[in-house]
């Protein structure tokens, strides 16, 4: 049976919750609880920029320190930025898998899904990893791909099964599937692990909600 996604407002609601953890899973405003220490991490941020273009100034042919800008930037909200810093590392040092991956990442951040399935790729075939995975799920999400989404995820918690992100993000993925009552267990699984997160609170109350109403409705 082919499942159809939900279309109605609360699980575009949890979509919306979905993409912010992605974004927020590379950024620096996801440790940031306040105005001041979004500042403070923007400072830190922006004087590692000068060290490390001070760096490569010394050495322009530093592969690495190239790299370590682009995660800077990244951590700065400069997804292009930071894609310009990995293609001159990747050019310096071509078969990088750590460095084709983040490049994904940051495309994946500005929706170049050609891009980053390209990186993603290229950087599996060198060092397969549950991280590579999750980002695999995740691009096959924007995709819409669903149940090769699902696949990557199962793969990353049978590894992993403490891997927050891949919780939370599968349960999202069941509920665009229908499957409601998987939701909610691995809803709670990921609030066992992160207990004051309130979009997890959100997407749980959401998903006890469906399946009520489906229990309902079968009697």
């Amino acid at each position: 049976m082919i499942f159809k996604p939900f279309t109605n407002k609360n699980m575009q609601k949890l979509r919306i919750v979905y993409l912010l953890l992605c974004a927020l899973t590379l950024s620096f405003n996801a440790h940031a609880t306040s105005g001041g220490e979004v500042a403070n991490a923007l400072a830190l941020s922006k004087e590692r920029v000068k060290e490390i273009t001070l760096q490569i100034k010394q050495n322009p042919l530093d592969a690495q320190a190239y790299a370590n800008r682009g995660v800077v930037k990244m951590e700065m909200n400069d997804a292009f930025g930071a894609i310009k810093d990995y293609t001159t590392s990747l050019r310096l040092e071509p078969q990088t898998a750590g460095v084709l991956q983040k490049r994904g990442q940051a495309f994946l951040q500005i929706g170049a899904y050609k891009e980053a399935a390209q990186d993603i790729t290229s950087a599996m075939a060198l060092a397969s990893t549950h991280e590579l995975l999750y980002d695999r799920a995740v691009l096959k999400y924007h995709l819409d791909d669903y149940f090769g989404a699902l696949q990557d995820l199962n793969e990353v918690l049978a590894v992993t099964p403490t891997h927050h992100k891949a919780l939370y993000n599968r349960a999202i993925i069941a509920l665009e599937l229908n499957k409601a009552q998987e939701a909610v267990a691995d809803l709670e699984a990921f609030l066992k692990l992160n207990p004051e997160d309130v979009h997890a609170k959100h997407s749980l109350a959401l998903a006890q909600k469906e399946l009520s109403r489906r229990v309902a409705s079968n009697q």
